[in-house]
């Protein structure tokens, strides 16, 4: 049996990081049909936190339509 011992809070250790608790979180946002085609902004965390956005074209391939720097992110709402 093993010992517990209490510690500050958000001291203890834990197998989850931000990375890892992010991981898999690819966030799909404002969909919207423009020039006949489907279009998003895709969140990537594994981009670090890049949105980019996303168009499917004619022949049901999804293509980003920003070059791979580009971040689509808006911060007016941040605090």
């Amino acid at each position: 049996m093993s010992v517990v011992r209490p510690t500050p809070c958000g001291t203890w250790p834990s197998p989850l990081s931000p990375q890892r608790a992010t991981a898999a979180g690819l966030v799909l946002e404002w969909p919207g049909v423009m020039d006949g085609c489907l279009h998003w902004v895709e969140g990537r965390p594994h981009e670090r936190g890049r949105s980019v956005l996303v168009g499917l074209d004619a022949d049901g391939v999804a293509r980003d339509r920003v070059d791979a720097e580009a971040d689509v992110r808006s911060r007016v709402h941040e605090y």
